[in-house]
């Protein structure tokens, strides 16, 4: 796993903690994939550390709570930047190691997906 960024911390009443990476553009064409590459190893690299704990140093409200990541993206191509947040979801929510690891490490209790996109 790289080095993760995460933009953003809070957490809801309900004691879910929100993840926020915010992603801004506008995107050179000639470059896309490579930005939408970016994006993938970055929300993989927050999941990564959620399940194996490396967060509950930096905020222990993570630990054994709800977790949602939300990818805020900004003058990105929003058909492409929305769909990439939306199989990622699937793929998390398919992925029995990831149920695995939730189950058995205990660091949080579920993830969420949530994206948006703006217009600056």
């Amino acid at each position: 796993m790289g080095h993760v960024t995460i933009d953003l911390v809070t957490t809801s009443r309900d004691g879910s903690v929100n993840l926020i990476l915010v992603e801004q553009g506008p995107w050179q064409e000639a470059y896309f994939l490579e930005h939408l590459r970016r994006v993938q190893n970055r929300i993989y690299d927050v999941v990564d550390a959620a399940l194996d704990g490396l967060l509950t140093n930096q905020f222990p409200q993570i630990h054994g709570n709800n977790v949602s990541i939300r990818v805020d993206f900004y003058e990105t191509p929003q058909q492409q930047s929305e769909q990439l947040v939306e199989t990622i979801a699937q793929h998390v929510a398919a992925d029995v190691k990831v149920a695995e690891a939730i189950r058995t490490k205990g660091h949080v209790s579920r993830i969420t997906f949530l994206h948006s996109w703006h217009t600056l």
